[in-house]
C-alpha cells in the first residue's frame, strides 16, 4: 500500500516544503538507487526522509537536498519506505519524471559548490576577519 504525508523539517527544501507539500510513501522494491527518497530510521530513533546520493555494496549514503553533510551507513533494515511521488501546488510529481531526474543532477552538482563555498567562507571569516 502506501500513506500519503506532509514532512516536517527543512532538510528536503526547496523541493518538499514544510507543512505546504506531501509526498506518498510506498513499500521499497529491492535495493534502491541513486536520487530515491527513503524514509528511514537513525540509530538514533528518529525518522528522516533524505536522498540516496549513492549507492554502496551494503548501504547508502543519504543527504537532505538543504544540507551539505552526507549520512553514511544507512542500510536496508533501517529503510521503511520511499517516496513514489511528491504533492507540489497540486500537482503530482513521480520519482521517474525526466524533470524531476534533471533537478536531482541539478541539485547534486549544486551541492559541491555550496559546501565548497561555506568552507571558503569559514576560512576568510577566520583569517582576514579574525571571526569564528
Amino acid at each position: 500500500g502506501s500513506v500519503i504525508i506532509k514532512p516536517r523539517g527543512t532538510s528536503m527544501l526547496p523541493l518538499i516544503r514544510q507543512g505546504i507539500d506531501e509526498v506518498e510513501l510506498i513499500s521499497p522494491n529491492g535495493r534502491l538507487k541513486k536520487y530515491d527518497i527513503a524514509f528511514y530510521k537513525r540509530k538514533s530513533g528518529q525518522f528522516v526522509l533524505h536522498r540516496v546520493v549513492k549507492v554502496r555494496k551494503n548501504d547508502y549514503v543519504m543527504c537532505g537536498d538543504n544540507q551539505t553533510e552526507f549520512e553514511y551507513g544507512i542500510d536496508d533494515s533501517m529503510i521503511f519506505a520511499v517516496v513514489g511521488a511528491i504533492f507540489r501546488d497540486s500537482k503530482r510529481i513521480e520519482i521517474d519524471d525526466k524533470k524531476y531526474l534533471r533537478y536531482c543532477a541539478k541539485n547534486r552538482r549544486n551541492k559541491f559548490f555550496l559546501r565548497y563555498y561555506r568552507i571558503f567562507k569559514a576560512v576568510i571569516r577566520k583569517r582576514i576577519l579574525g571571526k569564528k
